[in-house]
């Protein structure tokens, strides 16, 4: 279980990167997509931030996952946080990804400041990140095996986090530990 996320700096070089890629995709689709296609970003900051932190992963960036590893693919989903992630905290799957089939998914957490994504898109990028964590991974199956889900509207006993879209959540305490995968990708298993 994942007691000891990896913690990454965020560094320039990965800022230019998510936003060069924010710019490429074009007009993001309002529809499926957190805050009208301003959480699109983040996604790709998530993505480059993996990718620093475990470059033996080739980026592949299909509908239904970011990397492919020899025959493992890997889709990563990234939130952002005002705090250092806690284990108790949620890795979730929202409703627009249920189509993905990714073999395992990898969870990130990006320090900023709580209702940045309120703010315009320019605003998001010109964001100084400096700090995320990549708080663990796990397979695609045993995610939905442990998850618990709630509808669209529904009320999180154990947070009172209402949700917008339906959603899946597994704790961060019970993802596998990441620097075991970031020790396979090296060799050093």
């Amino acid at each position: 279980m994942s007691a000891f996320p990896l913690e990454v700096s965020v560094t320039p070089e990965i800022i230019a990167k998510a936003i060069k890629r924010e710019i490429e995709a074009g007009p993001a689709y309002k529809g499926a997509s957190i805050e009208g296609g301003k959480g699109r970003f983040y996604g790709f900051l998530g993505e480059e931030i993996v990718h620093a932190a475990m470059p033996e992963l080739k980026m592949d960036n299909t509908k239904d996952y970011d990397f492919t590893y020899k025959n493992f693919t890997f889709d990563v989903k990234t939130k952002t946080r005002k705090e250092r992630p806690e284990g108790h905290y949620d890795a979730t799957v929202d409703q627009s990804s249920f189509h993905q089939t990714p073999y395992f998914y990898i969870f990130v957490s990006i320090l900023a400041p709580q209702n940045l994504i309120k703010q315009s898109a320019k605003e998001i990028m010109d964001f100084p990140y400096t700090k995320a964590w990549i708080m663990g991974f796990i397979p695609r199956k045993m995610f939905y095996e442990k998850s618990r889900f709630f509808n669209a509207g529904d009320i999180d006993p154990s947070n009172k986090i209402k949700y917008r879209d339906s959603i899946y959540l597994v704790r961060y305490n019970q993802l596998l530990e990441i620097r075991k995968l970031v020790k396979a990708l090296k060799g050093n298993v």
